[in-house]
């Protein structure tokens, strides 16, 4: 079976003009109130406990990747304009998978926190013990969001996101109004809680999406899935590697706290994620159309004015953070992570976004031109580049090292990006198509 990009192209142009808005809605929801209920617990919790809950978070979006690639991103294609039945099939198939994956995240977690109880390894227990609380409901919840965008139910998608990321805010808001004890567990409870509710509230919407489906087909569409996500899988833990390897690493010579740290610092460029986002998802599908109907040529001097463009607006809004990151630290945190030493490392980190916002550019015209495995082979050459400087200059330059590594890194995957793109377009048109 092969998938025409040209086809999936088309299909996403027809939810964002028919849906765009609710998509930003949903982004936003998530965004949003992801953002602020990080500040909060930057200010409620103790700094080792907020380290802790930092380093089970990155855990979590670990498996939510693996889930992504593996299940749910096959979903959205494969399911995505087929008859009802194959879509259901397909529903049925991707809840299925998460519940395994769910199953054996929660007891991978939990056999770790009991191992590293054991050995006395007390963040790492922590951290483990912390994961099983919340795997299992965090995974669903993101398998039924997912399942409500190839439905192209987007109104419901951000109304369970809503249930899960604005009532995460609304409990940690009155957690210390309410004496509660302010401990990563307690926030590990309050995720799993606001998890479940999501979950209730869109089960009723999804009832006849996965109530008794065809178990022959569901078994044909669960091996599509697997053979379609196989190797984004990988990539996406690659992926990971690199993008949450620092903290590890961080933790592992410094400690908890100052992950608690340093996150505070890197945490305010996230202002920049739903423009970052809003690019992503949409200037692939636009470069792709004018590809499609005209040349590379057009596509390519299309995608540069605009690249100029949108790089400006997002360097002004880098300069004023590399201008003040003392100012904006202190007004953030109320003084708890201010520090000429964390001013430099938000100031290093924002600029480290600019690089690689500059270069996700070539990025997209890779994707548009459905050139994909250049993509898949910077992310291994971002492990590379991590493993190569962030395990040295952590170490020797201490949490400051962190920024450094992935500046450096941008910068490399940056130019391979750049290098791959300009000789995809110098090749002649051939076929696209995407094994499924």
């Amino acid at each position: 079976m092969k998938i025409e990009p040209q086809h999936i192209v088309r299909k996403v142009q027809s939810i964002a003009q028919g849906s765009g808005a609710l998509a930003f809605l949903d982004q936003g929801i998530v965004s949003g109130f992801n953002f602020l209920t990080f500040l909060l617990m930057a200010r409620w919790l103790p700094s080792a406990e907020f380290g802790v809950y930092l380093l089970a978070f990155s855990a979590l979006l670990f498996a939510q990747a693996v889930q992504h690639a593996l299940v749910t991103r096959g979903h959205n294609v494969l399911g995505a304009g087929v008859s009802d039945s194959r879509r259901r099939s397909y529903s049925a198939a991707a809840l299925a998978a998460s519940i395994m994956v769910a199953l054996v995240s929660t007891g991978l977690a939990a056999a770790a926190g009991l191992l590293f109880d054991l050995a006395g390894w007390d963040t790492a227990a922590a951290v483990s013990w912390g994961v099983s609380i919340v795997v299992g409901a965090w995974l669903l919840h993101d398998c039924f969001r997912r399942i409500l965008y190839t439905k192209d139910a987007l109104g419901t998608a951000a109304l369970i996101d809503g249930f899960m990321y604005g009532g995460l805010f609304v409990l940690v808001l009155f957690g210390d109004p309410l004496g509660l004890e302010a401990t990563a567990t307690t926030v590990f409870t309050f995720s799993a809680l606001s998890a479940l509710a999501a979950i209730a509230v869109a089960f009723p919407f999804l009832r006849s999406e996965l109530i008794r489906p065809d178990r022959r087909l569901v078994k044909k569409a669960m091996a599509q899935l697997f053979r379609y996500g196989r190797w984004l899988t990988k990539g996406e833990i690659i992926g990971w590697i690199g993008q949450n390897g620092n903290a590890w690493l961080i933790a592992y010579f410094f400690g908890a706290p100052l992950v608690a740290a340093y996150k505070a610092a890197t945490y305010i460029p996230n202002l920049l994620n739903p423009f970052e986002m809003a690019v992503n998802n949409w200037m692939p599908v636009k470069a792709a159309s004018i590809e499609n109907a005209e040349d590379k040529g057009a596509m390519t001097t299309w995608l540069r004015r605009k690249a100029l463009l949108l790089m400006a607006g997002y360097g002004v809004v880098v300069l004023f953070i590399a201008l003040l990151p003392g100012f904006i630290l202190d007004l953030f945190y109320d003084g708890l992570y201010s520090s000429p030493l964390l001013s430099l490392v938000l100031t290093i980190t924002v600029i480290s976004r600019l690089v690689g916002f500059s270069f996700g550019f070539a990025k997209i015209g890779l994707m548009a031109t459905a050139h994909t495995k250049p993509i898949f082979t910077a992310q291994v050459v971002v492990t590379v580049a991590f493993a190569a400087t962030a395990t040295f200059m952590i170490p020797w330059l201490g949490i400051v090292g962190a920024p450094i590594s992935r500046l450096f890194m941008n910068a490399v995957v940056g130019v391979y990006l750049l290098y791959a793109f300009r000789q995809s377009t110098s090749m002649s048109p051939t076929p696209r198509s995407v094994p499924a």
